[in-house]
C-alpha cells in the first residue's frame, strides 16, 4: 500500500500512481495541482509540509515527514511522505519523486499501545498510593511509615544528621467507641490526624501504625526538636473544640549511634507508655 507520486519543479505538474489516489481517497486519473495537493493535508500540518518541501528544492535533498492529510468525505489519514530530488539525464529539468504510505492504522495501535502504557502506569500509581495508605485517615499506613524511617535512618548514618521520632496514642479512645460510637470514633481520629498535621514541619511524616496510635517521623530533628514538634501537636489536639475533646500521650526518642529502626521504634513506645503511666496528656522522653 504505498503510492508513488512526482512533481515536475518547472511546471508544478504533479504525478501520481493509483495508490495514492487510494490513500487521498480521490476517483479518476488526473492528480490535483500542486497547491491543491498541499491542500488536502490538515490545516496544522500544511505550512509544515510546505517547508519540508521547498527546503529540499532549494538545498537539492532528499526529506522525509509523517502528516495529515483530509480526504474529500472528511476522513482524516495519517500518511508518511518521503521524497529524493529526480533527475533525468541529458533533461534541464528536475522534480521531486517519492513515495506516500497510509499509516494510520499504525498511528492507531501506537495510540492504543501508549493509552494502554499510560493507564497501567496510573493504574500501578494508584495501586501503591492504596497499599501505603490509611484508608480512615489519608495519612500514611503502618508499611509507608516504617519506610519512611528506614529511609531517615539511612540517610542520617550516611550524613550524620539525626533523626528522630515521636510516638502518640489517643487517651481513653476505647471510652469513646464506647460511649458516642464507632462513626464517632472515626471522627475523632480523622480531627486528630488534621490537627497534628498542621503542626509538623516540612519533610515529616505522620502515620497510621494501628487503631488510635500514630508514628511521627522528623528527619534531620534531634531529640528537642522532636520534643518541640511533639508538644505543638499535643496543645493543639487539646485545644480542638469539637466533641468529644480529646488528648494524646507522646514518647520521643532520638536515633542513637549505630541504632536500627525497630529498636528506636521500641524506645518511642517505651517513653509513650510511661506519659500513659504518669497521668497522659504528656509527652516524654526517652532515655
Amino acid at each position: 500500500h504505498v503510492g508513488h507520486w512526482r512533481l515536475d519543479i518547472a511546471s508544478q505538474v504533479v504525478t501520481w500512481s493509483q495508490e495514492v489516489f487510494r490513500i487521498h481517497g480521490r476517483d479518476g486519473d488526473v492528480p490535483p495541482a500542486f497547491d491543491e495537493a498541499i491542500e488536502a493535508y490538515h490545516p496544522d500540518d500544511q505550512a509544515r509540509v510546505t517547508r519540508q518541501i521547498e527546503r529540499s528544492i532549494e538545498q537539492c535533498q532528499g526529506f522525509e515527514f509523517t502528516a495529515r492529510i483530509v480526504r474529500p468525505d472528511g476522513e482524516i489519514r495519517h500518511v508518511f511522505s518521503k521524497g529524493e530530488i529526480d533527475q533525468i539525464d541529458g533533461d534541464e529539468g528536475f522534480g521531486l519523486f517519492g513515495i506516500i504510505q497510509d499509516i494510520t492504522t499504525q498511528i492507531a495501535h501506537e495510540a492504543a499501545i501508549e493509552d494502554a502504557r499510560a493507564r497501567a502506569e496510573t493504574m500501578a500509581r494508584e495501586a501503591t498510593i492504596l497499599a501505603e495508605t490509611d484508608l480512615l485517615t489519608g495519612i500514611a499506613n503502618r508499611r509507608r511509615t516504617s519506610f519512611a524511617l528506614d529511609q531517615a535512618v539511612t540517610s542520617s548514618r550516611q550524613t550524620g544528621r539525626p533523626v528522630s521520632i515521636a510516638m502518640m496514642d489517643i487517651d481513653h479512645f476505647k471510652r469513646i467507641n464506647d460511649t458516642y460510637g464507632h462513626q464517632t470514633g472515626d471522627a475523632v481520629l480523622k480531627r486528630v490526624v488534621a490537627d497534628a498535621a498542621g503542626e509538623l514541619r516540612s519533610g515529616d511524616t505522620i502515620g497510621r501504625f494501628g487503631g488510635e496510635e500514630f508514628v511521627i517521623v522528623l528527619p534531620n530533628a534531634t531529640a528537642e526538636a522532636a520534643v518541640a514538634v511533639g508538644e505543638r501537636v499535643r496543645l493543639a489536639i487539646e485545644a480542638g473544640g469539637n466533641r468529644p475533646c480529646v488528648t494524646i500521650s507522646v514518647g520521643v526518642a532520638e536515633l542513637a549511634d549505630g541504632e536500627y529502626s525497630e529498636t528506636l521504634l521500641k524506645r518511642a513506645d517505651e517513653a509513650l507508655y510511661r506519659a500513659k503511666n504518669e497521668g497522659r496528656n504528656t509527652l516524654r522522653v526517652a532515655a
